[in-house]
């Protein structure tokens, strides 16, 4: 059986004042992929804190 590789992975659901932070990609058009939540693979070394392009509060 070959090893298997497990990848660390994480969600976010921030909301300030009933608002809930969400981000439309800039690398996909909005009709592929639409709004999300901050979300993705952690690697191996990184930080716990980063920059999300495109973010914002939605009402």
């Amino acid at each position: 059986m070959a090893n298997k590789v497990v990848k660390g992975k994480v969600l976010c659901y921030v909301v300030r004042d009933g608002r809930l932070l969400v981000f439309e990609p800039t690398d996909h058009s909005y009709e592929e992929v639409g709004i999300q939540a901050p979300a993705g693979s952690i690697r191996s070394g990184a930080a716990g804190t980063t920059k999300t392009p495109g973010s914002r509060l939605m009402p």
